[in-house]
């Protein structure tokens, strides 16, 4: 870590010159990957820890079909999403599909393709599915749907989706009816240093404020640390791309394991803790992590804008089940306040069908796995309460 003191103008334009010349020396890793030449390894299989592997290309189904007139145009109408089709040597016909083969491509390709080549291609296919240790389609794959309703409000006699735009236009509200004035636990202002932190996130250069706990935090105390927990700290830091930890792969994430977004502060932080205990939830038929301000995203609305909670599941009876994490230095805030009352008003009116839950690391002694089995009654041993 090293800590640069700089006078500027904008206090903005010093932190991006500052990234732009780490990038300018190297530190981007699409600039450098031009600059460096993989090193295969020996035949024996040995090398070194730090040699660059090849990166593996994405699994891809291929496929020959003898030449046939009109076989190429009958295949073209499924050439999308990752299908291609190409005439090769003689007019053979290759057929190429990315990722997965589902059932209805394989159906449709089947019902295309002549009589005596059906066989082959069907085997080709089932070869195919064992070598890549098919798992399989997640629910977004197999056509189910996750739809959570959003909070809606009476405006003149019509349901219209509950927006802070919409409240200001047809409430008399006004700034003037309340107090200016605000207690020292509402405002207060404190004179501090500004500083930022400039780091690779993932493969680019990127900077952000850093905040008091991390400035010069230079005199670490080491007392009561052991070599196991250096490992464990020294895991979490070091970010080598041809070393990876072993990933946490859901079980019940509603676009598949390997779409998972990425969740808010550490790696292994408590929003990760709550998405794994969302996954074994008892009762719970998939989940999806709600990601802020996608189209698709489920919404409340906020006083400054819109509110997105951090999951969304469907449980095994039908309910919904809406779940926000907070850290324990903002369960205490108004954001988070407002944020549980909108969320207990959306369970309110849905009469049951919908539960919201303002998760926390403890909770009068409960971990965020028993305070998702009390939000959806589920008792251990005797099945719902």
């Amino acid at each position: 870590r090293a800590y640069a003191f700089v006078s500027e103008p904008s206090f903005g334009a010093s932190a991006q010159a500052l990234a732009d010349k780490l990038v300018a020396m190297g530190f981007e890793e699409d600039e450098a990957r031009e600059s460096i030449e993989p090193v295969p390894l020996d035949i024996d299989g040995s090398g070194t820890l730090f040699d660059h592997p090849q990166e593996e290309a994405a699994p891809s189904f291929r496929h020959v079909f003898d030449p046939n007139p009109g076989l190429v145009s009958a295949l073209r109408e499924w050439e999308r999403g990752g299908v291609a089709v190409h005439e090769i040597d003689e007019g053979a016909v290759e057929l190429t599909v990315a990722g997965r083969v589902d059932r209805d491509l394989e159906e449709a390709i089947l019902g295309a393709v002549p009589e005596p080549d059906r066989m082959e291609f069907a085997t080709a296919v089932a070869e195919y599915r064992i070598n890549l240790r098919d798992l399989p389609p997640p629910p977004a794959e197999r056509g189910e749907a996750l739809a959570a309703p959003r909070l809606m409000a009476a405006v003149q006699g019509e349901l219209e989706l509950a927006d802070t735009d919409l409240f200001m236009e047809h409430h008399d509200w006004s700034l003037l009816d309340h107090s200016p004035r605000m207690d020292e636990h509402e405002f207060a202002i404190r004179e501090t240093a500004r500083s930022f932190e400039i780091d690779l996130d993932g493969h680019r250069i990127a900077y952000q404020f850093a905040s008091e706990e991390e400035q010069l935090a230079l005199n670490v105390e080491v007392e009561g640390w052991t070599p196991e927990a250096l490992v464990r700290w020294l895991d979490r830091q070091v970010r080598q791309p041809d070393v990876r930890q072993g990933e946490w792969r859901p079980r019940k994430h509603f676009p598949g394991a390997d779409r998972v977004p990425a969740f808010d502060g550490a790696e292994d932080g408590e929003e990760l803790r709550c998405a794994q205990a969302l996954d074994r939830l008892p009762g719970l038929r998939y989940w999806i992590r709600n990601v802020a301000r996608h189209p698709a995203s489920f919404w409340l609305p906020a006083a400054a804008g819109r509110f997105y909670p951090d999951f969304v599941a469907l449980l095994d009876d039908g309910r919904l089940l809406v779940v926000e994490y907070k850290g324990a230095h903002l369960a205490a805030g108004p954001e988070t306040a407002e944020k549980r009352t909108i969320g207990a008003l959306r369970e309110r009116e849905s009469g049951g069908s919908c539960l919201f839950l303002m998760a926390e690391k403890n909770v009068d002694g409960k971990d965020v796995r028993r305070q998702l089995t009390g939000k959806i009654g589920f008792r251990y041993g005797f099945g719902r309460g």
